[in-house]
């Protein structure tokens, strides 16, 4: 069951501040806002991954919490720009230029993160498969 969390919206059309009128910036605001609820929905999918094996796989949930922190590390800029849209505050061209930037790495983690989910709904992620699995994902990239 995939979910968001309550405190954003689906669409607050959160990234308009890239659009800056170009087709280009378009299509980066458009870009951003959908990883933007990619890596949200994976962020919620790995926590109720990391609740399904916490008591019996404490290990791999150890893995786990590692990799919902490298999200939330990778995501920073694009969640704080989303929180900042969503409370009427100005970004600043600092915080632009970091989600921008931050694009790339979070699609890359996001991704990483729904591949990990997928193996273990799959029950093929077991404790010594985390290794291997983030060594596979890094290889198709």
């Amino acid at each position: 069951m995939k979910r968001r969390p309550a405190w954003l919206p689906p669409s607050a059309l959160v990234l308009a501040i890239l659009a800056a009128g170009t087709a280009s910036g378009c299509a980066l605001a458009e870009r951003a806002e959908a990883l933007f609820m990619r890596q949200q929905s994976a962020q919620g999918s790995l926590a109720d991954t990391v609740i399904e094996v916490e008591t019996a796989q404490p290990l791999l949930a150890a893995r786990l919490y590692g990799l919902e922190d490298d999200l939330h590390a990778a995501c920073r800029p694009l969640r704080e720009a989303s929180l900042r849209r969503l409370e009427g505050q100005d970004l600043g061209s600092e915080l632009e230029w970091a989600v921008m930037v931050s694009l790339q790495d979070c699609e890359t983690t996001t991704r990483t993160v729904e591949h990990t989910v997928q193996q273990a709904e799959a029950g093929t992620l077991g404790e010594g498969a985390m290794a291997v699995s983030a060594a596979e994902d890094t290889e198709s990239r």
